[in-house]
C-alpha cells in the first residue's frame, strides 16, 4: 500500500515538473522537446485526466487537470489576448500572407494557387532561390506591381510584392542574415512598416543566445522607426518560447495568433505580429488540397483615433 502511495507522488511530482518546464523556460534534459509540443502536451494532460477519472485515481485525476489548465492559461497569455477578434471598421486595412517555398511540397503551381486563392495585398516568400524567383516573377508581377527582392542560394532569400505602393525599401542584416523593411502605403498617406524576418532554429544554449540577440535586432530596429510595424516570417520558435515572448516585449508587439491549428500536429514556427497602432481581425493558416502547411495570412487595421487616445490614458485616470 505505501509503495503504491510513494509511485502515486512521484508520478504526480513528474506531471507537475513536465508542465513547468515550458511554463517558465527551465532548462530540464530530455524534456525541452515539451517547449515546442505543449499544445500536444496540454492535450495529453486533458487525456490523462479522463483516464485517471475511469479507474478511479482522484489525485492523479487533479493533478492531471490542474497542469492541463495551467498549459491552457499560458498560452492563451502568449497569444492574442482577445477572446475575438475586433470588428472591421471603416479604418484603412491591409491583408498580408507569408509563404516558405521549403514548405512548398506539391511544387510550384500548389504556391501560386494558394496565393491567387489567398487575395492578399501583400505576399512575403522566404527562402527564394533564383529559381522561384524566375516563376513568381512571371506569374506574380502583374497583379503584383510593386516587389522587392533579395535572391540567394542559400535560406535566406526574401521577396515582398505587394498590391499597394511602396514608399521605401532598406535591407538590415544581424551578421550574415538579411531582413527585409518596406514601407506601405496603405491609404490617404497611412503607412505601415513590413519587416520580414527569418531566424535560425535555436538547437542548444549557443544556438538560443544567437536567436535572442537575433531577435534584439529586429525589436531595436522596429522601435527605431516611425509608422506601425508588421513583423512577420519563419522564427523556428514557437511564440510561447521564451525568446518571443522576450521580443514581444521589447519591441511593444501583439501576437496574431488566438486559437491552435486545426492540424494538431503542426508546430507553428512561422507567425506575425503587430504594433499595438493595429489590430488583428483575421488570422489562419494556409494550406495545400493535402492539408500541407504552406503559410499564414492575416487582416490589420489601423485603430481609430479615439480609441489610441483613450488606451494611452492611465487607468486610474479614466473613472
Amino acid at each position: 500500500m505505501r509503495k503504491r502511495k510513494y509511485l502515486q507522488n512521484g508520478i504526480m511530482i513528474l506531471l507537475f515538473l513536465v508542465a513547468l518546464v515550458p511554463i517558465f523556460n527551465l532548462k530540464v534534459p530530455f524534456l525541452q522537446f515539451s517547449v515546442d509540443f505543449t499544445v500536444q502536451l496540454m492535450l495529453a494532460y486533458l487525456f490523462l485526466g479522463l483516464l485517471f477519472l475511469t479507474i478511479d485515481k482522484r489525485r492523479l485525476l487533479f493533478t492531471s487537470f490542474i497542469c492541463c489548465g495551467m498549459l491552457c492559461l499560458f498560452l492563451k497569455q502568449s497569444s492574442y489576448d482577445r477572446l475575438a477578434f475586433p470588428a472591421v471598421t471603416q479604418q484603412e486595412k491591409v491583408t498580408i500572407a507569408h509563404f516558405n517555398t521549403s514548405s512548398a511540397i506539391g511544387g510550384y503551381e500548389s504556391v501560386l494557387s494558394a496565393v491567387l486563392a489567398s487575395d492578399a495585398d501583400i505576399i512575403s516568400f522566404q527562402e527564394v532561390t533564383p529559381d522561384w524567383d524566375a516563376f513568381l516573377t512571371e506569374n506574380l508581377s502583374t497583379i503584383y506591381p510593386y516587389n522587392v527582392r533579395n535572391v540567394r542560394i542559400d535560406p535566406y532569400g526574401m521577396e515582398i510584392f505587394s498590391k499597394l505602393p511602396i514608399k521605401s525599401y532598406d535591407t538590415f542584416h544581424y551578421q550574415e542574415i538579411p531582413h527585409q523593411l518596406v514601407n506601405i502605403d496603405i491609404a490617404d498617406g497611412e503607412q505601415v512598416n513590413i519587416i520580414s524576418a527569418h531566424v535560425l532554429p535555436p538547437l542548444g544554449q549557443r544556438l538560443n543566445e544567437r536567436a535572442r540577440k537575433h531577435l534584439n535586432t529586429i525589436a531595436e530596429k522596429i522601435l527605431s522607426i516611425e509608422a506601425p510595424s508588421i513583423v512577420l516570417g519563419d522564427f523556428n520558435l514557437v511564440y510561447w518560447s521564451n525568446e518571443i515572448i522576450s521580443f514581444r516585449q521589447k519591441a511593444d508587439l501583439e501576437n496574431s495568433r488566438r486559437d491552435i491549428s486545426k492540424n494538431l500536429l503542426d508546430v507553428p514556427y512561422d507567425h506575425i505580429f503587430f504594433s499595438k497602432r493595429l489590430e488583428c481581425t483575421g488570422f489562419g493558416d494556409i494550406t495545400d488540397t493535402s492539408s500541407t502547411h504552406l503559410g499564414i495570412i492575416g487582416t490589420y487595421q489601423l485603430k481609430p483615433l479615439a480609441q489610441i487616445r483613450e488606451s494611452s490614458i492611465p487607468d486610474f485616470m479614466k473613472n
